[in-house]
Parts: structure tokens; C-alpha cells; sequence
């Protein structure tokens, strides 16, 4: 049989538990919530925890709990939303929320201002009925190319000068449909031997055929390489290039290069 001293040994090593300890082993076994001090937990803590197991909301320090946590919580707990506070949530928290399995039900309670161009991109490529509240001028390039992949219904509201020639190769790979829309003025240099797969190897469809459109003064004796390995029908054009081929060379040896990282040159466009 345990003495006194033992039992008063054992309850103290709980003590040594963190808030996020607590969380994870509550979440778990709740049978040990009795050994629990509820102090410890954090707002990052409380979140899992009542996400999946609720019936210690009545332990919770509600203050404790930032936008971000709400968000979590709500999107799977909509009954705690009576404990919110509401100003706590930003643009990303309130898009996490939209998204999520009950955001629906909190869509009258947003603080639709708050969104950026990422959010709402977001936003609209899951719940497409709220694009009467975006202000689409908050969408960059990169927001645009995600959005139309998803919902090309709202290319009539697209700034299409926003897109670079990164965010063009990603859109057309899975909406050729825009391919005349593209301004291949923004390929330039490498991003011209990126319209062909694997440095030269396979075109992206639908954009490689329009490589002459491109600036091609702007490629390196190494660009046209890639260039003409596919596309010997520009060897005119190679020839009559009046290209800074001296500037080149010194940048290979080490002057000024401007360098294209590996991920990106052998990335396919997905």
C-alpha cells in the first residue's frame, strides 16, 4: 500500500507538465483532467483540446485565445462562438474559418475589409457566392493564378498586367483556355527557356509555340541552346541577335550572375 509520502511525490510530478503537455495527454485521456492545472494552458493549447474534447470548455480562459485559435476552434466547435472575440480574428483567421466544415454560419459576422489578396483567393475558389465582397485590387499576380486554376468564371474581373511570367506558366498549365491572353513580354532570359520543360527537353503547351514573341535579345548563349533544341526554326533569329554576348562571359566568371534557382528552372507547372 502507497504511504503518504509517495501519493504527495506522485501528485507533484504533474507539476511538471506543461500547458501543451496538458493539451495533448487531455486530448488523449481525459480520465487525468483531475490532475490537471488549468492555468497552464495557453490559447494554443485550449484550441486542440476542445476541438476534441469540448466538455473542458468549462475550465477555459476564453481571453487566452488569439484569432488564429478561434478560427481552429470554431471550424469544428461552432457552439463556442458565443465566447469569441470577434476582433481578435484577421484577414487569414477569418479565411481559415470561412473555409473550414461550419465557416458558413460565421460568413454574416465577417470583417470582409480584412481580407488580402491571398484570403480571398481563397476564399472564392471555396465560396465563390462572396465575390460581391471582394475588392479584387488586393489580388496580385500570384492570387490571380491561383483563383482562375480554380474558378475561371472570374477571369472578367482579372488585372491581367498583374501576372509575371511565373504565375502565366503556373495558370496555363491547368487553364490552357487563357493562353491568348498571356503577354509573353514578361518572359524574358531564363524564364524564355522555362516555357520548355526540363531545360529544352519537353514545351509547355499551349506557351511554347509563342516563344517568338518573347524578347528574345534578352538570351544568353546558353538560353539558346535550350531554345533551339526544340525550336530550330528560330536559328534566324539566333544569328541575327545583336545580344551583349561579351557581358555574358563575364558574368560566368563571376561578375554580377543573376542566377535562376535549380526548383524553379526543373519544376514542371503544376
Amino acid at each position: 500500500m502507497k504511504n503518504k509520502s509517495n501519493e504527495s511525490k506522485e501528485c507533484g510530478n504533474w507539476s511538471h507538465l506543461s500547458g501543451h503537455d496538458w493539451s495533448y495527454l487531455l486530448e488523449h485521456q481525459p480520465r487525468f483532467a483531475d490532475k490537471c492545472d488549468w492555468s497552464k494552458l495557453e490559447g494554443c493549447d485550449w484550441a486542440p483540446l476542445l476541438r476534441m474534447q469540448p466538455q473542458f470548455a468549462a475550465h477555459c480562459d476564453w481571453s487566452k485565445l488569439d484569432g488564429c485559435n478561434w478560427a481552429g476552434l470554431l471550424g469544428s466547435q461552432p457552439q463556442f462562438a458565443e465566447y469569441c472575440g470577434w476582433d481578435k480574428l484577421d484577414g487569414t483567421d477569418w479565411a481559415n474559418l470561412i473555409c473550414s466544415a461550419y465557416g458558413l454560419e460565421f460568413a454574416k459576422r465577417c470583417d470582409w475589409g480584412k481580407l488580402n489578396g491571398e484570403d480571398w483567393s481563397r476564399v472564392l475558389s471555396r465560396h465563390p457566392r462572396f465575390a460581391d465582397k471582394c475588392d479584387w485590387s488586393k489580388l496580385d499576380g500570384c492570387d490571380w493564378a491561383d483563383l482562375l486554376s480554380d474558378r475561371a468564371e472570374f477571369a472578367e474581373k482579372c488585372d491581367w498586367g498583374k501576372l509575371d511570367a511565373i504565375n502565366w506558366r503556373r495558370l496555363v498549365s491547368i487553364r490552357p483556355e487563357f493562353v491568348d491572353r498571356c503577354d509573353m513580354g514578361k518572359f524574358t532570359g531564363g524564364q524564355i527557356v522555362l516555357l520548355f520543360r526540363d531545360g529544352g527537353r519537353r514545351p509547355v503547351s499551349g506557351l511554347a509555340h509563342r516563344v517568338d514573341e518573347c524578347d528574345l535579345l534578352t538570351l544568353t548563349a546558353s538560353d539558346w541552346c535550350n531554345v533551339l533544341a526544340v525550336r530550330p526554326d528560330l536559328a534566324s533569329e539566333f544569328e541575327a541577335s545583336t545580344h551583349d554576348w561579351a557581358a555574358d562571359e563575364k558574368a560566368v566568371s563571376g561578375e554580377e550572375v543573376e542566377m535562376i534557382p535549380a526548383e524553379e528552372f526543373f519544376k514542371d507547372g503544376e
